[in-house]
């Protein structure tokens, strides 16, 4: 009888630790995607500037790309803070991303399953 309890008591423990484990991965992804929603917004409004001020500078005749520089590399800094949260989220959900298709395939695939480009 004691072994049955005991056999209980570690079929739940195992499966609490599952549920902790699978709350903690759901939280972070959460998270990650939340921060990168912020930073898509933050570059919709930073292309929102490029354009105000191109098109000031063009009613002024007076277009100078260094004028625009700053903003452009705010974006790409940007960019790279969403490519870092995009690996973050592929190896919470153990998958990769193909370079040629855009697909997303298993942690141990060898090959994109949908174009066939070799990782």
């Amino acid at each position: 009888m004691a072994t049955t309890f005991d056999d209980v008591k570690k079929v739940l423990q195992k499966t609490g630790d599952k549920v902790v484990k699978k709350t903690s991965e759901v939280y972070e992804y959460t998270k990650l995607s939340i921060a990168m929603s912020g930073l898509k917004n933050d570059i919709d409004q930073l292309y929102q500037q490029i354009g105000k001020s191109v098109y000031s500078h063009y009613t002024d005749d007076d277009f100078s790309i260094d004028d625009i520089s700053g903003l452009c590399e705010a974006v790409e800094l940007k960019n790279e803070e969403i490519a870092k949260i995009q690996e973050k989220i592929q190896q919470l959900k153990n998958v990769k991303i193909c370079g040629n298709c855009g697909a997303s395939s298993s942690e141990e695939s060898m090959f994109c399953a949908k174009c066939g480009q070799k990782f």
